[in-house]
């Protein structure tokens, strides 16, 4: 069968995700990315002391196990983010539930652990139909929402000053969220109505998170646990 059904988001509002004033989470899509981002990455959340979700892919966590363990040694949350990063809209309901299968197994070895079970899942392009709730379901899994995008997946013009821009009014805004960044521009391979997206590096990375980790102090906001989100989502 087929995934169908009609398109929704993983979008929420952060007081319907039980988050209040103030409580910020950062997570982060598409890793454990290669030439040392991801380590840099955990470099920067270590020394301020924030635990954040990495959304992995499997076949990058089967590149990478070791960042993949220490992902998990430093406290931060690991999310099942598929393993091959295809559009949901592109398989049925029984290859997505083998795709997530698949990555969990990939982390299991990782983590040196037979039958391992990812709690979370977020779809490849943030993709919530009816089959994939369906597959959530029917898997036991909950999805992993976010409450702000900040288009960091297309590397445009000024993109560093653009995306610290949305962020830092976002949180003016709301004064909460659940924030989602990309290690790098991870292709998903789409069909029908979602984009194809480009791979390639994200530069700005590390100076967006830097800013934003300032900001979030500055209005007197703090990081909280990744996986405080409710169940059932």
């Amino acid at each position: 069968m087929r995934i169908s059904g009609v398109r929704g988001s993983i979008l929420r509002r952060s007081e319907d995700l039980g988050l209040e004033r103030g409580q910020v989470i950062l997570t982060f899509d598409d890793g454990p990315a290669g030439a040392g981002r991801t380590e840099a990455l955990l470099d920067l959340l270590d020394h301020h002391g924030i635990r954040a979700g990495f959304c992995v892919v499997g076949r990058e966590v089967e590149r990478r196990p070791e960042v993949c363990r220490r992902i998990e040694a430093g406290g931060h949350l690991l999310v099942n983010h598929s393993f091959a990063h295809v559009s949901p809209l592109s398989l049925t309901e029984e290859a997505l539930a083998a795709d997530l299968e698949r990555c969990d197994a990939a982390i299991g070895k990782a983590l040196g652990r037979d039958h391992y079970r990812s709690r979370w899942f977020r779809p490849p392009g943030g993709i919530l139909s009816q089959g994939v709730q369906r597959v959530l379901a029917r898997t036991g899994r909950d999805l992993y929402p976010i409450t702000n995008f900040a288009w960091d997946i297309f590397p445009f013009p000024g993109n560093q000053w653009r995306i610290a821009t949305s962020l830092r009014g976002d949180l003016k805004r709301c004064r909460a969220g659940v924030y989602i960044l990309h290690e790098w521009i991870y292709p998903i391979l789409a069909s029908g109505p979602v984009p194809s997206v480009r791979p390639g590096d994200c530069p700005w990375l590390l100076p967006v998170v830097e800013g934003f980790i300032a900001e979030v102090k500055r209005q007197g906001a703090v990081f909280v646990e990744p996986d405080r989100l409710p169940q059932g989502e």
